[in-house]
Order: structure tokens, then C-alpha cells, then sequence
């Protein structure tokens, strides 16, 4: 039987957290780990959730960090240890997923059917009544081929790992997904998105602004101005401008940059601080936001 290795990074969201590790215990596929990464939680989360890892202790491995090293040095970590655990297969995601019970069986089950240059993702979802459900099954096909993914609900095979190392942890949030999984698919791999995994997460999307300016159209997601710039930065970090095929994106996030001065004024001077830091090659958590 395959070892999977479950790597789950949280940062103080106990509640979530303990959600998620009550659902991971209970699915229909018994996982050989589960690596909890906590990017140094400051909300007691290592208390609140001491008694169900205790309680399985033989299944859950709680690594505490001793800083927060956001999504990008968590994944890099949750990683490294679940390929040191002898991992056949990694399945990773934030504290907010929550995977239906049979999530993990589908992945596995999927992936004994295709050659080893491919790689996974849960079908992610903010609702998951019977309504909905019954139309992704209806609309989707079993497998959807895709260019990247991100880091919630990826499957991947410890082939890939030894081809290509881990996921970058320099990026603190955002890209650290995109850059790894463009690795993916440059060494080879097909990455395919699962429609029966299904993992629940909250909508990203949630609230936008959208507007015309000299007739181009602009759809910008909220966010706090930390985020921003990060997101600004590490595009131009993952994506140098520089290199030819870049180019295409690199206007994309000059546009997003733009929308940004528009839409949301106050959070202009970060993201430009993080265009500029990106050019720059700055890298690393900016401990000044």
C-alpha cells in the first residue's frame, strides 16, 4: 500500500485547525503521517489542539516553528519532512480546507491509473451541499488538465520531489504554489485536477472591485496592504520581467498594480514597494509591514 504523508502549516487558527485534523483522522484512506506545521502560532493554538495529537500520536507529528515563515517557508518545510518520513505521495493544504472523507482515497486511487510524471489536486469549493456538488459532477470531467496549481489539496509523487527539490521558502505568502508547480510542469509532469477530491475552502474571491479605466476592464480582489505587497513582489520574483516569456504576465501585473492605485488608494504604497522590492530581487519576510 502507498504511504502518503498528510503536511497541514497553520498559523493561529486552532479552531480550523482542530476541524481539519478531526477530518484527516477519519479518512476512508488511512494516512501513514500527518505533519502539522505551526508558523509559530500566538494563539495558544499547541494547547488547544494538545489532546487529539496526544490521542494520536502515532499518527499526527506537530512540528512548532520558531517564527512565522509564512505559506512558503511552511509548505517548504511540511515537505521536506513528509519526503524524509519516506513518503510515497505528499498530500498538502492550509488550516481552512476541510476534504470530504473520501478525498484522499480518490487521489490515491487516481494516481495508480496514470504514469508516474503526473501530479494531483483536490477539486476545491466553497459550498459543498448536495446542489452543488450535483453540478460539478454534472459540468466537470473526471480529470482537468491544468498549467499550475496551489498549494491546497496538491498531491504530489516523491518522484517529483526528488526531480525537483522543494517548494521555495523564501516568499513568505503567495506564488510560492505557481512558482513550485510551473517547476512541475516544465520538468514534464501533467497536473490534473480531481473532481470527485473534494476540499472545501472558503472563497478567495469574495470581495472585488471592478471598473473600466480608458476601456480596459479591472477586476481587483481586497486585500489588507501586507498582502499586497507580497503578492506585487513575489510576481516579479517568480516571473522576471527580464526573461521573454515572462513578458505577458509582467504587463498583467503592472495592470494589477494600477488597479490597485484605484481601487484601493491606501494599499498603493505597499504593493509599490513590493513592485520595486521585486525588481530589486528582495526576498524574505519584510518584518517593517
Amino acid at each position: 500500500m502507498k504511504k502518503v504523508n498528510i503536511v497541514v502549516v497553520t498559523f493561529n487558527r486552532k479552531e480550523l485547525l482542530l476541524r481539519l485534523l478531526k477530518r484527516l483522522v477519519e479518512q476512508s484512506f488511512q494516512p501513514n503521517k500527518i505533519i502539522v506545521i505551526d508558523n509559530a502560532s500566538t494563539d495558544g493554538t499547541p494547547e488547544y489542539v494538545s489532546e487529539f495529537v496526544s490521542a494520536h500520536e502515532q499518527l499526527i507529528h506537530y512540528c512548532r516553528l520558531k517564527t512565522n515563515t509564512g505559506g512558503s517557508g511552511g509548505f517548504h518545510t511540511g515537505v521536506k519532512l513528509a519526503y524524509e518520513m519516506d513518503a510515497d505521495y505528499i498530500w498538502g493544504m492550509d488550516d481552512d480546507a476541510l476534504p470530504d472523507r473520501r478525498a484522499l482515497e480518490v487521489l490515491v486511487e487516481t494516481a495508480q491509473t496514470r504514469d508516474e510524471k503526473s501530479c494531483f489536486v483536490s477539486y476545491t469549493t466553497p459550498k459543498t451541499d448536495p446542489d452543488t456538488l450535483a453540478q460539478i459532477k454534472e459540468t466537470k470531467p473526471e480529470l482537468i488538465s491544468k498549467r499550475t496549481f496551489l498549494f491546497l489539496g496538491f498531491f504530489l509523487p516523491r518522484v517529483l520531489v526528488e526531480e525537483i527539490g522543494f517548494p521555495r521558502e523564501d516568499l513568505f505568502i503567495y506564488f510560492d504554489d505557481i512558482d513550485y508547480s510551473t517547476k512541475a510542469f516544465l520538468a514534464g509532469y501533467q497536473i490534473y485536477q480531481v473532481r470527485d477530491s473534494i476540499l472545501e475552502h472558503p472563497d478567495m474571491m469574495q470581495e472585488t472591485k471592478r471598473f473600466n479605466i480608458l476601456g480596459k476592464k479591472f477586476t481587483i480582489q481586497k486585500m489588507p496592504k501586507w498582502k499586497w505587497y507580497y503578492y506585487m513582489r513575489n510576481g516579479i520574483l517568480v516571473f522576471p520581467p527580464s526573461q521573454q516569456e515572462n513578458k505577458l504576465f509582467y504587463k498583467y501585473h503592472v495592470k494589477r498594480l494600477i488597479g490597485v492605485l484605484f481601487a484601493y488608494p491606501s494599499c498603493f504604497p505597499a504593493a509599490w514597494k513590493g513592485y520595486r522590492d521585486g525588481k530589486k530581487g528582495v526576498t524574505g519576510k519584510n518584518e517593517a509591514l
